[in-house]
């Protein structure tokens, strides 16, 4: 402990030197620019974090809109993944469904000219085989049968193995 006293006492009577007004002035002085120097460092921080401080929101809320928009875009991403896989199977099907009518054309068109071809032959003279449907019949031509392995019969024998 310090006693009181001491500093209330005459300056001569204790050990201690005093300083003088003008070094007194001086310290105080000395410690009040530090003081100043001090506070305007404080200041000068404490702005620095203020702002460190809107720069870390401003990142923060930019953070958060990317987030959002990658949020979006990658729903809008899986929307036209889902749309083109449904294009994609539509135009499939509309072509298979193309191709089908094409074959079936084809088919026609094939089975008209078979027609053509028969009809002519038959024009021609053909035998009765290359003829479409019932055969016609000759008194003496050969028959031809569907049913039967191929083999020429006549009109008789026809008429005869019907009976």
């Amino acid at each position: 402990k310090f006693p009181i006293n001491r500093f209330f006492s005459n300056p001569q009577s204790s050990n201690i030197a005093t300083p003088s007004f003008q070094d007194l002035h001086d310290k105080i002085s000395s410690l009040q620019e530090r003081l100043q120097a001090v506070e305007n460092e404080r200041d000068l921080i404490k702005n620095e974090h203020e702002t460190a401080i809107r720069h870390m929101k401003q990142m923060s809320s930019q953070f958060q809109q990317l987030k959002t928009n990658y949020g979006v875009l990658k729903q809008q991403s899986r929307e036209k993944d889902i749309k083109l896989t449904y294009i994609v199977q539509k135009e499939r099907m509309r072509a298979k469904e193309e191709l089908q009518r094409l074959k079936e054309g084809m088919i026609g068109i094939l089975e008209k000219e078979r027609k053509l071809m028969r009809m002519q032959l038959a024009k021609q003279g053909a035998p009765p085989a290359f003829k479409q449907g019932p055969p016609v019949y000759s008194k003496n031509a050969p028959v031809y049968r569907k049913d039967t392995p191929v083999r020429a019969v006549t009109v008789e024998q026809d008429a005869e193995e019907e009976k």
